[in-house]
């Protein structure tokens, strides 16, 4: 179901892409791996909010065991004041 939700033009998708003025407040960052074969096309998860991050891991699975991912993340948290 978690590829499915991530397709192209998909009902989640579009769900998220219509409430996204409700989010203008928030900083978001969106993660994605060029190498994902459960998100077809990898970019298709880019819903233009935010900032968009590449992390370079040849797996969905293990982009949050990636050293980048807690590395980046920590470095926001930080940045906040």
């Amino acid at each position: 179901k978690g590829s499915r939700d991530m397709r192209f033009c998909s009902p989640l998708l579009k769900q998220l892409d219509d409430g996204k003025a409700k989010l203008k407040h928030l900083i978001a960052h969106n993660y994605r791996t060029p190498y994902d074969l459960m998100v077809i096309p990898s970019t298709s998860n880019n819903w233009g909010h935010g900032q968009e991050h590449i992390v370079h891991c040849p797996l969905h699975a293990n982009m949050l065991k990636h050293p980048y991912m807690p590395q980046h993340i920590a470095e926001v948290l930080a940045a906040q004041p």
